[in-house]
């Protein structure tokens, strides 16, 4: 009988131990799901930051871009400006009648300018 007891003991804790083994093979498991999350999320969030940093980039690309055309526009139209400027120079100083005084005043003033 009492080797009986004996025996009941050891297959009850036999059977303690394989429990536990089972537990500890779970958790496992568990830990190694997680790190499989972890890490996809890991990739995702690699993936987002890289999308933003790509996004931030082209939106300042797109704002310099911007910013060159309306520098671009601004000295056309400063061209412009300079070149309608000195075509009405030009048909002034072909009617001196019209606007003789000017002319003059111009000729006095510039004339140290041209003579260098």
């Amino acid at each position: 009988s009492n080797d009986s007891s004996n025996e009941n003991e050891m297959a009850a804790m036999q059977q303690r131990i394989t429990e536990l083994e089972m537990k500890v093979q779970q958790r496992e498991d568990a830990i190694e799901q997680l790190e499989v999350a972890m890490s996809l999320q890991n990739d995702k969030f690699q993936t987002l930051m890289h999308d933003m940093i790509r996004k931030a980039e082209k939106a300042e690309e797109e704002r310099v871009q911007m910013a060159r055309v309306d520098i671009l526009e601004r000295v056309r139209a400063i061209q412009q400006d300079t070149v309608q400027h000195l075509m009405d120079e030009l048909e002034n100083s072909k009617h001196p009648t019209r606007q003789l005084s000017t002319v003059q005043e111009k000729d006095e003033s510039d004339s140290g300018y041209w003579e260098e």
